[in-house]
């Protein structure tokens, strides 16, 4: 079977024919034992989690709102054949702190360095931010170059709120208080999770959906419950209130922009213009996949990413 990619490297458009049975061969080599750390980050506990070990630059995994470093596991294994991987728990999520204080994307950008250096023998690394972490991720290569060996941007956004698109029934979800009674607790994250995918895909994929459900709802309830649930929040519309396309510019390490062309959260126009702000940037677009598309494609997605490392590895 083959799928067919749009890749957009350096201003050629093309389509590349991935085989699929060579992924299968790309992801079959993975760990499956993950270490958890606590960093102190200028007092700011933040909780880590890595796994894989290699020659390859270590690659540092950013989430979205809400999400843990569990959420990220399965892409972890598929690209820890060859190096270390680490994903964190964003501030207020999983088991990192919530400070009582407001913060922006450039703070929590500074905490994954801080993380990161906090390996041995690490001082640079490849970033993969995706939704909400690949606004950290843009943060974290624009404050932090020197730290920064490659960037991947996953369905994110550097706009200005109005602009965006997101769809108002999801804004209303994201901003309203979560009720208190569990079952009308579940069907509102779970509406709001569903527009992670297409309806085709959790039709035909209803026991991984669930499964992934169950996950994002714990974490959910323990983040909003928690002290200061709402910065995160806080810490997006700050940085909708202002955007850093300009700042895009400014971004030399080698980029990728990657994105589900049917993202019903982030529509995939928001990738493309980060993918033309920032110099030099590949696109990537991957055809019938939602928001969270490394879930809904993932040998796709794992070989884009692993082709992309592979090219801008510094060998240890």
């Amino acid at each position: 079977a083959t799928v067919s990619v749009l890749y957009w490297k350096r201003g050629v458009y093309s389509f590349i024919i991935i085989m699929t049975n060579r992924l299968n061969v790309i992801a079959s080599h993975t760990p499956t034992d993950f270490t958890n750390r606590l960093v102190d980050c200028n007092g700011v506990k933040i909780s880590c989690r890595y796994t894989g070990q290699g020659k390859g630059t270590p690659l540092l995994i950013i989430r979205g709102l809400g999400m843990t470093k569990e959420d990220s596991d399965s892409l972890s294994r598929r690209l820890a054949g060859e190096r270390m991987v680490v994903t964190i728990d964003n501030r207020a999520s999983g088991e990192s702190d919530a400070p009582d204080c407001d913060y922006t994307f450039k703070d929590m950008a500074h905490d994954c360095v801080q993380v990161m250096l906090s390996f041995d023998n690490v001082s640079k690394f490849h970033v993969l931010g995706v939704s909400m972490g690949g606004c950290i991720a843009l943060q974290l290569a624009f404050h932090y170059q020197k730290y920064v060996s490659s960037l991947i941007v996953g369905c994110s956004y550097a706009t200005k709120g109005e602009d965006i698109g997101v769809p108002m029934r999801y804004r209303e979800l994201t901003l309203a208080e979560m009720p208190t009674d569990p079952s009308s607790r579940h069907r509102h994250i779970k509406e709001l999770f569903e527009f992670s995918f297409t309806p085709e895909w959790i039709n035909s994929n209803a026991d991984v959906f669930k499964s992934l459900l169950k996950d994002y709802e714990e974490a959910e309830i323990k983040r909003l419950n928690g002290p200061n649930g709402r910065g995160q929040e806080k810490a997006i519309m700050s940085f909708l209130s202002t955007g850093m396309l300009q700042e895009l510019t400014g971004i030399h390490c080698p980029s990728l922009a990657v994105t589900g062309c049917r993202d019903l959260i982030m529509p995939y126009r928001n990738t493309v213009q980060i993918s033309q702000k920032i110099p030099n940037c590949d696109l990537a677009i991957i055809p019938h996949a939602g928001h969270l598309f490394w879930e809904m494609e993932p040998q796709i997605s794992t070989s884009i990413i692993l082709t992309f490392l592979r090219r801008h590895d510094k060998v240890l």
